[in-house]
């Protein structure tokens, strides 16, 4: 051992990186005994049979596996909503305690816990609805199951027409010289020829769409799982974070309750009820930053893919409704501007929610709703001011040069000004 690499492994890398999946380079072995190399082929994404006559239907032994593994997550989240509701049970009677308590410092940390683990229920409750939205996702995989069945089933039932045409014409010709099938044609034989040459064409065409069908529903099974796994474990993450933040706020909480050693109980004067609902807003706040910035970071499509910045808003001047500079108002008349017509567009796979394709994030559902129309600036009292929409200008300059210029056609340009 020499710490250098062979010439086979600096000609080969072992990682090649593809338009999505990383394939890893064959591994070459040597063996130093007889000089001999072993080769490793890299390994199929799927193995999907192309087999001639596939008789025998899917297993559903793989299917159950899964459902069963589902099912016991779904017991999960049933326990988790459980769990927020005897905890709050629990809170609530220790805070009846707290409260009949004679100590003020007890009784106001008391309290602030009661809203955090409120705080905590909300967040196991909607954890669950995530878990449980993923796991949805997840055994939506069966269903390419079943689309495999059928066209096996139906590959089995050629299949087995065919053996029957091919017994009945061995039968024939073993026969034909009896003289009980005398009575045969020979287009009897004919027909039968026929019939195995159609089914024959059948079976292509069938063992050709069972292919086609196993590797769609390959990629649909590869997308369900991602979009289902990644899913649950972005729900993990998130109720994480929440869990460390709660937690953290309720040991502050608890730090409030004075540890007394030497002091008089009876003269200490408990001060700390300003800094515990100071703690408890800081939560609250922290929580909803920690929602807000979870929802925005969502990661629709492929690592692969660039990240699509999101579509920016007009600026003032230019929203519709309103004129150009100089003559934007700061009060126009109360109008709202109709809504363009909508033309149905294209949504890609990716970017529906609702797709197979599209990433987890979309299991929780918090996508945007569709903007309001932008409105003008409303006047307080309803009313134009003067009656008109754009501002008094300036007279014109050469109003008087033109006057002299040419005498009595002034009237001409009369007729282009706007009457006040």
């Amino acid at each position: 051992m020499n710490g250098r690499r062979s010439e086979d492994e600096n000609l080969y890398p072992l990682m090649v990186n593809s338009s999505n999946v990383t394939v890893r380079r064959p591994i070459i072995t040597r063996n130093s005994s007889d000089g001999t190399s072993n080769v490793k082929s890299p390994q199929l994404l799927s193995n999907i049979n192309n087999s001639n006559s596939p008789t025998i239907i899917h297993s559903n032994n793989s299917v159950n596996k899964l459902l069963e593994g589902l099912n016991s997550m779904s017991s999960t989240s049933i326990l988790i909503k459980k769990q927020a509701e005897i905890q709050m049970k629990a809170m609530n009677c220790m805070t009846k305690w707290a409260i009949e308590n004679d100590n003020a410092a007890i009784d106001d940390v008391m309290r602030k816990t009661n809203e955090v683990f409120r705080l905590l229920s909300d967040r196991l409750i909607h954890f669950a609805n995530e878990h449980e939205a993923s796991i949805k996702v997840l055994k939506k995989i069966e269903q390419t199951e079943k689309a495999i069945k059928m066209g096996e089933k139906k590959l089995l039932q050629i299949n087995e027409q065919e053996k029957k045409i091919t017994k009945d014409i061995k039968k024939f010709s073993r026969t034909s010289s009896s003289s009980f099938f005398k009575s045969r044609k020979p287009t009897d034989l004919a027909i039968l020829h026929h019939d195995l040459n159609k089914i024959k064409n059948a079976k292509i065409n069938a063992e050709k769409e069972l292919s086609d069908v196993k590797a769609e529903m390959e990629v649909v099974k590869m997308f369900r799982f991602r979009k289902g796994m990644e899913g649950m474990s972005i729900a993990w993450k998130n109720f994480a974070i929440d869990l460390a933040s709660i937690f953290t706020c309720q040991q502050e909480l608890i730090n409030m309750v004075p540890a007394v050693s030497t002091e008089d109980v009876r003269e200490m004067i408990y001060e700390g009820g300003t800094q515990t609902s100071s703690i408890v807003e800081d939560l609250k706040e922290k929580l909803r930053i920690n929602n807000f910035s979870s929802n925005n970071d969502r990661n629709y499509g492929r690592r692969s893919e660039p990240v699509r910045s999101p579509p920016q808003l007009l600026g003032e001047c230019t929203r519709r409704g309103t004129p150009p500079p100089p003559y934007s108002l700061a009060i126009a008349p109360e109008y709202e501007t109709p809504t363009p017509r909508r033309h149905s567009t294209y949504v890609s796979p990716a970017s529906s929610e609702d797709s197979d394709y599209s990433s987890s994030s979309s299991t929780n559902g918090n996508r945007q709703n569709d903007r309001t129309p932008l409105r003008v600036p409303i006047c307080p009292n309803g009313q134009i001011p003067n009656g008109r929409l754009y501002p008094t200008l300036s007279p014109n300059p050469y109003k008087e040069r033109l006057r002299y210029r040419n005498g009595n056609r002034l009237s001409h340009y009369q007729n282009h000004e706007t009457a006040a």
